[in-house]
């Protein structure tokens, strides 16, 4: 990742407000309030890090973030829904749940998200991670296996959205050392 980016862990609340409108941006969503009323819920959930990556002029490039995957949270539910249970048991027992990553189109292909996904997924503390991402998002399922994660179950719908996604798995107990910038 080039120098000209500076990683910060997310450490208070208010951080949250640039993270959703970023989030609109790349999205080209309207739902802001309704993306920031989630980031703050997840935000309180147990084992919760987020990570976000700066410009030159301060300006948020990117960021990732997930949470301890617990039993009774929304997602958690339906993942397990989605799963049969010896799979359900492998990948959800001791498991970060990555929430969101994000990039800028004009940071995009400078090594941001790698370095957020390798960075989040080597300083955790869990067995596994999750993660889900839409099906037909070639580009991001293309870096996630580069990376080691694994499509654990294909068709997947999150909410009522139309839209399916694959559930993707990453194994952390094989991970490396933290990776270098």
């Amino acid at each position: 990742m080039s120098a000209r980016f500076h990683v910060r862990t997310v450490v208070q609340e208010e951080e949250l407000h640039s993270m959703s409108q970023l989030y609109d941006d790349v999205w080209n969503s309207s739902e802001s309030s309704t993306i920031q009323e989630r980031m703050k819920l997840h935000y309180e959930y147990e084992g919760f890090l987020g990570l976000r990556v700066i410009g030159p002029k301060d300006e948020l490039y990117g960021f990732v973030y997930g949470y301890t995957s617990k039993p009774g949270q929304y997602y958690h539910e339906r993942l397990k829904s989605n799963l049969p249970s010896p799979i359900y048991d492998q990948w959800l027992s001791s498991c970060f749940e990555l929430s969101e990553l994000v990039v800028h189109p004009s940071a995009r292909r400078k090594g941001v998200a790698r370095y957020l996904l390798e960075h989040i997924t080597t300083v955790v503390r869990h067995d596994t991670a999750i993660l889900t991402t839409q099906e037909t998002n070639k580009k991001a399922r293309a870096l996630y296996e580069q990376l080691g994660w694994q499509t654990i179950s294909e068709t997947f719908y999150p909410s009522s959205l139309l839209e399916p996604y694959v559930i993707m798995g990453k194994d952390l107990e094989e991970a490396d050392g933290v990776p270098s910038i």
